[in-house]
């Protein structure tokens, strides 16, 4: 009778085993915002569209573009000459669902040019400053967003080398990250809260964007992307004006100001 007993425990056992095991890989596969980005998933939104990832995490929102399905385009004016400004007006353009995720380009100056380089489509159409200044442009280094052959890359604005593979490119800065290591610049304690968007790459070379709905100094931003996304290099891209699209909201958000530069990820 011992042995009987003894075979229904092992046998209970082995069931028990099996049934975790399939509880595990099943957990593996639906948290997996965790393995990419290092972000808790009981603490954050995730939502997989036809292309990218969107995750809301608190107070940052990220958008993971899939390369697969989608290219990065960027926009400043359309056929007619005349500055698209808004978010809206691109996807617009765009209809049938075509962009998943739009935001704001670079800095730009005051005569809404892009400041610094920008290449659209091939094309230069505004040529790289590389001269020293006041404000976050020029806050060293200051750094190049761009594709080339179909891959998105970050340089530094003076070791940026232009060819004839670049489609798209905008001139920014601060970098904020470069190989993994905050720019010391930064200021760790600083008192300079304000929203914050930017671009970042991973260790992986994959491509992410981010954005704060908070004030926060570039030193905490910083190590959020460094902490949550892997990241390996990060160029600011602009502050209090940013804003961010995704195609599962119905209309583009309402902007305070206009743009200059516009990127976007879009299916293929």
């Amino acid at each position: 009778m011992k042995k009987v007993y003894l075979l229904i425990l092992i046998l209970i056992v082995s069931i028990g085993g099996i049934f975790l095991a399939k509880s595990v890989r099943k957990t593996k596969k639906t948290t997996g915002i965790t393995e990419i980005t290092g972000i808790s998933p009981e603490k954050s939104e995730e939502r997989e569209s036809t292309g990218g990832k969107k995750i809301i995490d608190g107070d940052f929102s990220v958008y993971l573009p899939d390369l697969d399905n989608e290219k990065i385009k960027m926009y400043w004016k359309n056929k007619n000459g005349e500055a698209y400004s808004e978010l809206s007006k691109v996807i617009q353009e765009n209809p049938g669902d075509k962009i998943n995720f739009a935001t704001n380009g670079g800095i730009y100056s005051i005569e809404y040019k892009p400041k610094g380089l920008y290449i659209e489509n091939y094309k230069i159409i505004s040529k790289i400053d590389l001269r020293h200044g006041e404000g976050n442009f020029y806050m060293q280094p200051n750094g190049v967003f761009f594709i080339e052959d179909n891959q998105p890359k970050i340089s530094e604005s003076k070791s940026f080398t232009y060819n004839e593979n670049i489609s798209y490119a905008v001139q920014s800065g601060p970098l904020l990250v470069k190989d993994g290591v905050i720019n010391k610049k930064t200021g760790k304690d600083s008192k300079s809260l304000k929203i914050r968007s930017a671009v970042g790459i991973t260790k992986e070379n994959k491509v992410f964007f981010l954005m704060s709905s908070e004030g926060i100094n570039f030193y905490n931003f910083s190590k959020y992307a460094l902490d949550n996304l892997e990241c390996r290099d990060l160029l600011f891209l602009d502050g209090t004006i940013s804003k961010m699209y995704f195609s599962d909201e119905k209309e583009a958000p309402k902007q305070d100001y206009p743009f200059v530069t516009i990127i976007t990820s879009e299916k293929k």
